[in-house]
C-alpha cells in the first residue's frame, strides 16, 4: 500500500513538472515572437532608412539630433539596466510563494517585453536621425545599437527554466 502511494506521488510529481516545462516553453515561445517582431521592426526601419539615403536631409537641427542621440542612449542604457533590476531572484522566490509557477512564468513574460519594447523606440528615434542626416553611418549606428540591446535583453529559455527550479527548490526546503 505504501508502494502504491509513493508511485502515485511521483507521477503526480512528473505530471506537475511537465505542466510546468509546457507552461515555460509556451509562454517562453510567446516571448521570441514578440522579440522576432521588434527584430522585424528594428531591420525594417534601417532599411527604410537605408533606402531613402538618397533624398536631401530634412530641416532637423544638429541640437534636436544631438537630444535624440542622448535619448537613445538613456533607453539604450536603461533599458539593460531595468533587466537587471527586474531579473532579481528574490523577486521571483516571493511570486512563486504568492501564485505558484504560473505566476513566475507570466512575470517572466512581462518583464520580457518591459525591457525589449524600448528597442521599437530606438528603431523609430532611428528613423528620424536618418532622415536628418541622410548618412549609412547613422542608419547603421542605430541599427546596431538596437540589436545590441535586443540581444542583451533576449529571452533565454535556460534561464527562465533556472528561475523556476530555483522556485521550486525554495518550496522544498
Amino acid at each position: 500500500m505504501a508502494t502504491k502511494s509513493r508511485s502515485s506521488d511521483s507521477a503526480r510529481m512528473t505530471e506537475t513538472d511537465n505542466d510546468n516545462e509546457a507552461l515555460l516553453r509556451r509562454s517562453h515561445r510567446g516571448a521570441l515572437v514578440l522579440v522576432g517582431a521588434e527584430i522585424g521592426i528594428l531591420f525594417g526601419a534601417g532599411a527604410f532608412s537605408f533606402i531613402r539615403l538618397g533624398l536631401p536631409p530634412s530641416s532637423l537641427s544638429n541640437e534636436a539630433a544631438i537630444n535624440l542621440w542622448v535619448f537613445v542612449a538613456f533607453l539604450a542604457i536603461g533599458s539593460i539596466w531595468l533587466r537587471r533590476i527586474l531579473g532579481r531572484p528574490s523577486q521571483y522566490t516571493d511570486l512563486y510563494l504568492l501564485g505558484g509557477v504560473q505566476k513566475v512564468v507570466s512575470r517572466l513574460f512581462i518583464n520580457t517585453v518591459t525591457v525589449t519594447a524600448p528597442v521599437v523606440a530606438i528603431a523609430l528615434v532611428g528613423v528620424l536621425l536618418s532622415e536628418q542626416s541622410r548618412t549609412f553611418s547613422d542608419t547603421a549606428r542605430i541599427t546596431v545599437l538596437g540589436g545590441v540591446v535586443i540581444i542583451a535583453n533576449a529571452p533565454r529559455r535556460g534561464a527562465w527554466r533556472s528561475v523556476v527550479g530555483a522556485c521550486l527548490a525554495s518550496k522544498k526546503s
